[in-house]
């Protein structure tokens, strides 16, 4: 999954439900295969998810300090060959080069930001260092509120400041910074993700909406309705390109609410001249038609117009005049007027 072109968070949120979706996926699927079948299966899968896993990883640390990615792989690089280099020293604390030996426990367990960034790297909370004991609470102190656990940041947040989402098995809590993210990404940068979910059940958009700013609320909206149209209209005016929406749409002529210009909803190109588009398979049909009961269209008002007996000269309801053999407007062309076969001649009495 290229997640190169978003921000950590963004890339957070979209490999986490990409994680989410291949573990139903492949629950889905392996009941209907065999033996050997489901090992090959099985051994992609968790291949391709323990390296999503560690790209996660990554991001998290990228999130939790405020690192490049770079930085977080030095940083990662550095704390292996410490770990690697530690491994070295017996459980008696001497070194197995050098013979000397360390007291680990005069100053307490020591933490770094090294640790806090590699614990992220494997799922778990960043260690905290002992704080000293707070002095017991006055009788007339406030209660602290109540706090709850981002399922994103893993930081705790007020509960006025997080939304619990009805996610099965378990249900996941965000605060409202990264539900607000996850809502902007879907909507307007990874439109893959849309519509926005969490174990692959859909957030209500009302959620999401209530968390932006003003100023996104309009676009939100214009966007969502653009994502849920089966088969979106854009202006076909190449320096605009916006979204039409179907309101803006009467007989199949979108009208551009930003630059004006008219889209044919058919085919998506500029409107006709024409009132019905060469591509619209009813007019494709009407027109076949036309040609084999030998019909003619006029030109002012569209309608099809029926010759059975008579001159070349049409007028038409709307009151324009033309040839029925080639259409043009009356006396332009040099058609004859009149053909034997649409001679009637009338019964003798």
């Amino acid at each position: 999954m290229d997640v190169s072109t978003l921000d950590p968070l963004s890339a957070q949120l979209a490999i986490e439900l990409e994680i989410e979706d291949m573990d139903a996926n492949i629950n889905a699927i392996l009941p209907d295969l065999d033996q050997a079948q489901r090992d090959m299966v099985e051994k992609q899968h968790y291949s391709f998810r323990e390296k999503l896993v560690n790209q996660l990883g990554l991001l998290r640390i990228q999130v939790e300090f405020g690192l490049s990615i770079e930085d977080t792989q030095i940083m990662i690089d550095d704390e292996l060959i410490a770990r690697l280099r530690d491994s070295s020293i017996d459980k008696g604390g001497k070194s197995g080069v050098g013979g000397g030996s360390v007291d680990f426990a005069k100053d307490g367990p020591i933490t770094s930001k090294h640790d806090d960034a590699l614990a992220l790297t494997d799922g778990r909370r960043p260690a905290v260092p002992t704080q000293p004991a707070d002095p017991a609470p006055s009788s007339t102190s406030l209660r602290k509120e109540e706090e709850h656990l981002c399922s994103v940041c893993l930081d705790s947040f007020p509960a006025k400041n997080t939304t619990t989402l009805d996610c099965e098995p378990e249900r996941h809590t965000y605060c409202h910074t990264c539900l607000a993210h996850l809502f902007e990404t879907a909507v307007f940068k990874e439109t893959s993700l849309f519509p926005p979910r969490c174990c692959q059940k859909d957030i209500p958009l009302d959620i999401g909406r209530e968390l932006l700013s003003k100023d996104l609320i309009k676009d939100f909206d214009l966007k969502v309705e653009e994502l849920k149209s089966p088969n979106p209209t854009f202006c076909s005016n190449r320096e605009c390109a916006k979204f039409i929406r179907a309101s803006e749409i009467q007989h199949n002529i979108g009208t551009c609410p930003f630059c004006k210009d008219k889209t044919c909803s058919t085919c998506k190109g500029k409107a006709h001249e024409e009132q019905l588009c060469p591509q619209d398979p009813d007019t494709i049909s009407l027109q076949d038609e036309a040609k084999r009961s030998k019909w003619q269209q006029c030109s002012e008002c569209k309608n099809m117009v029926e010759l059975s007996a008579g001159c070349f000269h049409i007028t038409c309801r709307c009151r324009h005049h033309f040839c029925y053999l080639c259409g043009a407007k009356w006396k332009t062309c040099e058609c004859v007027t009149l053909a034997e076969e649409y001679v009637v001649i009338p019964d003798a009495a």
